[in-house]
């Protein structure tokens, strides 16, 4: 499961990251985040990539959805691909490429 922001930044994160077999889910804004735990008891991912925008509060948001899966039985990874090129978010990582 690849969990953005918005549905643009899912969209790109599919295809930046070449990841054609993972469910997209985007919580449309941060203020979301907290809704993600019962998205979770819902579909039971095995994994969940988080990709949220780089900026505070996306990370904020990145570190509440973390904070709901601590317990749970999954592997939680952040993307960082947006990071490391300086871009808010998967949409303008793919847009500069």
């Amino acid at each position: 499961m690849l969990v953005a922001e918005s549905i643009l930044d899912a969209l790109a994160g599919e295809i930046v990251l070449n990841m054609k077999n993972v469910s997209l889910v985007s919580i449309n804004g941060v203020g979301n985040a907290g809704k993600f735990k019962k998205l979770y008891t819902e579909m039971h991912p095995k994994e969940v990539y988080l990709a949220l925008d780089n900026d505070e509060p996306g990370k904020k948001a990145k570190k509440e959805i973390e904070d709901s899966l601590r317990w749970k039985w999954c592997s939680v990874k952040t993307i960082r691909d947006h990071e490391r090129a300086g871009v808010k978010d998967l949409y303008r990582l793919l847009a500069n490429q």
